[in-house]
């Protein structure tokens, strides 16, 4: 027995008009997906007339969520952009061209993110060139009068990449191990565990989901996965 049959069974599927689906907790009625009232029909529990109702309920219901979406995202934080610019370069690599099809909106993830310290995000995301020529005027006495950068800013930076060198190499073993210590198949872990591996990494590193897949997607990388 399936489980939609057996839900049905039970009384579990619930009743709008002329359409069934799930009664969400909050009240929302979500008419039930074609393969399910396919199932229920080949079992002559429902009948044409409901399918078609359930048909056009959903029809309606997606609409209504994809504008709730649509209307979500215009009202998007900076930093909730931010954010999901950072799990989409886990997910595709950077430099990648990512296309919405609900909104038809395009995202170029970063080409480069730097994730070994939250307060160097934070600075702007800066490029290995410019994180170069601003280390080199945070030690010398005369500085490069043609950097267009204040002193606050240097020195925040200055601070941020040497929390970054201290912390790099300890941080990346400690991702390593909390990957590995899901089995030797590296591959198959990453698969199946990538959850758990995302949220040990936030809880043990201190650092954003974000940036913890990043982690995760420079883990593969280096290694070929």
């Amino acid at each position: 027995m399936s489980y939609i049959i057996d839900q049905w069974n039970k009384g579990n599927v619930a009743i709008s008009g002329d359409a069934i689906g799930w009664k969400m907790e909050d009240g929302e009625f979500r008419p039930l997906m074609s393969d399910a009232l396919e199932q229920l029909f080949e079992e002559a529990l429902i009948d044409q007339k409901i399918v078609d109702a359930t048909n056009r309920a959903r029809d309606a219901h997606d609409i209504e969520c994809i504008e709730a979406y649509r209307k979500a995202r215009a009202n998007r934080t900076p930093e909730q952009i931010a954010e999901e610019q950072f799990e989409l370069q886990a997910a595709f690599g950077p430099g990648a061209k990512v296309v919405n099809i609900f909104t038809g909106e395009t995202t170029d993830t970063p080409a480069e993110v730097e994730v070994e310290s939250d307060e160097l995000n934070e600075t702007g995301g800066w490029s290995n060139a410019t994180l170069s020529l601003l280390a080199a005027n945070v030690r010398p006495a005369k500085r490069n009068p043609n950097l267009n950068v204040s002193d606050d800013a240097i020195a925040k930076i200055g601070k941020s990449i040497v929390r970054q060198a201290k912390a790099k190499t300890s941080k990346k073993a400690r991702v390593a191990a909390i990957i590995e210590s899901y089995g030797s198949e590296v591959f198959f872990t990453l698969v199946s565990h990538r959850a758990q591996i995302i949220e040990r990494i936030v809880n043990e590193l201190g650092v954003t989901k974000a940036n913890a897949g990043v982690y995760v997607y420079n883990y593969k990388k280096a290694r070929g996965l």
